[in-house]
């Protein structure tokens, strides 16, 4: 099965007790997870200081507070604003937020205690399937390091994909417990599938292969699954209609462009980092397609990976749409170790290389990767906390509409979000929105202040012109440049 089975077939040799086999296996498994325990501890260090981690972080606090003060998202057809997430993750961060009192903290929080639950998960779906404790635990560790490695500012950020999966990966645990048989089960992990879609609609690679499964086990199970499938999704959309208003299809519907170098770009970050792990996977799945969920593992790889492949064109994605390939990826990588484990026979010297080298071969390019994007230190995050606390206080001075590319700098100065920079720039490409519509705004002076990256062309040329011909720089910090009429 692996290109190890001819070492695997030799002779046993010494043998360790097995007591010093247990100890042997909590060592080799602390060598690997201290490093990913101080990484994941610099991400939640930096989840507590102020300052933006990344765009999607004010955009998500400006909506999250809508849901937390009662005003409908999807209460208007979008315009130059566009609610582009399903409703789920901002009603949760908005009662959170509403007991913590900082929303945008709140969604950090959310998001460290997902990663955590899906590792969780992960690990006791391996568990499960392998009967091998060390493979659960190195199930939840691939997940935490290779997430953590491969895409750092997902970790700990206000945003709701982590959350989404936390969803998901609790489905796949009630899948694997259900194994095909209890209904009850099966209904549970549909219900989490739904729950997950509700807070981000492109998960649907674990959904898939959970219902193609079912189609290929029992014709019966697969109508409980469909029915309950159409009951939950038809409830949640109700509530949905009733709660936060009647547009929610246009909203999620707002255009963006699509480009193909993006998808390919995209593409060749993930199997630059993870082509070891992807070729042993694939392996695993195709020699152990007879065991049901064997197949449902292999299923959900290969749908993620055409997923992630399919949604990675769209403008403002990025690497997050291959978690669920990573995800499923974790789950088989601790199979195989149980498996190849299970072949040298516990306690043997070959044991002992297997349980150091397999982990070693399925994390080389997240590891190396980690070597390049360490968790920021705290002195770097102070000195950005403070300039950010300088450009916040000069936003709030200035009375008036802000347009923000920083969107949590105008949401904590108290400005509404009158100019998404993200979605009126899709608007504008995609020839939704005439950007002469907006100069005219900058012409007339409309906004008070604007902030921007320091970029010599972070509008449209339309908009470019009137910037410079009605605004000049008055204020440029180590973070942004702020422009006033």
């Amino acid at each position: 099965m692996f290109a190890m089975s001819g070492f695997l077939s030799r002779a046993p040799g010494p043998r360790l007790s097995g007591r010093l086999s247990r100890c042997f296996a909590a060592l080799v498994f602390s060598i690997f997870a201290i490093p990913v325990a101080v990484c994941f501890w610099g991400f939640a260090v930096r989840a507590t200081y102020r300052s933006e981690i990344m765009y999607n972080e004010g955009w998500n606090t400006y909506y999250a507070h809508q849901a937390a003060t009662g005003q409908p998202l999807y209460g208007t057809r979008p315009d130059r604003l566009a609610v582009n997430y399903p409703p789920l993750s901002f009603h949760l961060v908005g009662a959170l937020g509403s007991v913590l009192g900082d929303l945008n903290f709140a969604g950090r929080v959310l998001s460290l205690a997902a990663l955590l639950w899906v590792a969780l998960c992960a690990g006791w779906a391996a568990r499960s399937l392998s009967g091998d404790t060390l493979a659960g635990a190195f199930a939840a560790l691939f997940c935490i390091a290779w997430i953590c490695f491969f895409t750092p500012k997902y970790v700990g950020v206000n945003d709701p994909q982590m959350l989404a999966h936390s969803m998901m990966m609790t489905a796949v645990a009630f899948y694997v417990a259900a194994n095909g048989k209890s209904p009850f089960l099966l209904s549970a992990a549909c219900l989490f599938c739904c729950l997950a879609g509700f807070t981000k609609h492109n998960l649907v690679a674990f959904p898939l292969a959970m219902t193609l499964d079912l189609l290929f086990r029992s014709r019966r199970k697969f109508a409980l699954w469909a029915a309950t499938a159409g009951v939950t999704v038809s409830l949640f959309a109700a509530l949905t209609l009733w709660v936060d208003g009647p547009y929610a299809i246009q909203h999620l519907l707002s255009p963006r462009r699509y480009l193909v170098s993006r998808t390919v770009f995209l593409l060749g970050i993930f199997l630059r980092l993870f082509l070891p792990a992807l070729a042993l996977s694939a392996v695993w799945c195709l020699s152990s397609i007879r065991r049901p969920m064997a197949r449902f593992l292999g299923l959900a790889l290969a749908i993620s990976l055409v997923a992630g492949t399919v949604f990675g064109g769209g403008a403002g994605v990025f690497v997050n749409v291959f978690f669920d390939s990573i995800l499923a990826m974790a789950t088989i990588a601790a199979l195989i170790l149980a498996d190849v484990s299970r072949r040298a026979e516990t306690g043997t010297l070959r044991w002992c290389a297997a349980i150091v080298m397999v982990p070693m071969l399925l994390s080389a390019g997240p590891g190396l990767a980690g070597f390049f994007n360490p968790a920021p230190r705290r002195e770097i995050l102070a000195e950005r906390d403070r300039v950010y606390g300088e450009d916040l206080a000069y936003v709030r001075s200035r009375p008036g509409l802000a347009i923000c590319f920083d969107l949590l700098l105008c949401y904590e100065a108290g400005k509404p979000l009158s100019y998404e920079p993200f979605t009126d720039g899709e608007l504008m490409a995609t020839g939704r929105l005439d950007p002469r519509r907006v100069a005219a705004e900058l012409m007339d002076l409309k906004y008070a202040v604007i902030q921007a990256d320091g970029s010599d062309s972070f509008f449209p040329p339309e908009m470019m012109a009137a910037l410079r011909a009605r605004y000049h720089l008055d204020r440029r910090s180590a973070l942004s440049a702020f422009y006033i009429p």
